[in-house]
């Protein structure tokens, strides 16, 4: 599939961007597996498609969202306690 195409599939991915280098169809598990957060199987032997992704970062800067979030809720819960229970 070597200099095709291919439209946004989905977040994070670039669209309309030629990949230069030769994808081959044992490729996509260890990109899927990467995106879903799965561990590639130990047997697997294609590469992750690091090239199709806008930002390679995405997956660390989403968990720190999340971190940041959950220290969010926390505090509003421990607040939102702590008034509950002052009375």
């Amino acid at each position: 599939m070597q200099g095709k195409r291919w439209s946004k599939t989905g977040p994070n991915i670039k669209k309309g961007k030629v990949v230069e280098r030769t994808i081959w169809l044992t490729d996509l598990v260890p990109t899927i597996c990467y995106l879903m957060d799965l561990p590639v199987p130990k047997d697997c032997e294609g590469a992750i498609l690091y090239q199709i992704f806008q930002d390679i970062d995405f997956k660390k800067k989403e968990i720190e969202k999340l971190k940041a979030n959950y220290k969010r809720l926390k505090k509003a819960i421990d607040a939102e306690k702590f008034l509950t229970h002052r009375y």
